[in-house]
């Protein structure tokens, strides 16, 4: 597999391609949690991160 990093509107995340062409990003925030008065509303844009994350694996 070969690692790579991508810039998203939040952040650098890391990734692999798990085969030809095929590539894997799993877990990447898009919006915030909706807790308290956010709940039943629309999502909110995810805040921005430092750094890159891993995102190649799983998380189910």
């Amino acid at each position: 597999m070969t690692a790579y990093v991508v810039d998203t509107t939040g952040g650098k995340v890391r990734g692999v391609e798990i085969d030809e062409g095929v590539l894997a990003l799993h877990g990447i925030p898009y919006a915030t949690p909706p807790m308290g008065p956010s709940r039943l509303r629309p999502p909110r844009r995810a805040e921005p991160w430092s750094g890159a994350p891993d995102a190649g694996e799983s998380r189910s």
